[in-house]
């Protein structure tokens, strides 16, 4: 199993990187993480950078990170962003997107980092960018 390469918190965004080969378990794991900080911090928003080579996810994975998301949202969580570098991965991010549509949780995929950074911390810019 892979862990997030690194996993930090800065002005209020827990800042993840991914990298090496994933699956729903790891991006599980890694989400996990933030359940402690939402309890010692109080609200964050999620940034993730997504650097894997291989990203092993299908709908089902998608729809339960979505629901592991909306977890985190009753206890603190405001936004949750991926930063993507390969078509595969913002295609994999339009379907955690979809069903986190669904649940009432903010997602937004983009290519570009101060572009999500502004999403995070002002709501304002496509959070499908």
């Amino acid at each position: 199993m892979a862990v997030p390469a690194s996993a930090n918190i800065h002005d209020g965004i827990v800042n993840i990187s991914w990298s090496g080969v994933f699956d729903r378990d790891d991006v599980t794991a890694s989400l996990k993480s933030v359940e402690k900080l939402l309890t010692e911090q109080g609200p964050v928003s999620i940034l993730i950078r997504n650097q894997v080579r291989v990203f092993h996810f299908n709908a089902t994975d998608a729809k339960q990170v979505a629901s592991q998301l909306e977890s985190l949202k009753k206890r603190g969580l405001r936004r949750t962003c991926m930063v993507v570098n390969k078509p595969v991965h913002y295609g994999i991010g339009r379907m955690i997107n979809a069903f986190c549509e669904m649940a009432g949780v903010q997602f937004g995929i983009f290519w570009d980092e101060d572009a999500a950074l502004l999403w995070l911390r002002t709501g304002k810019g496509n959070g499908d960018s």
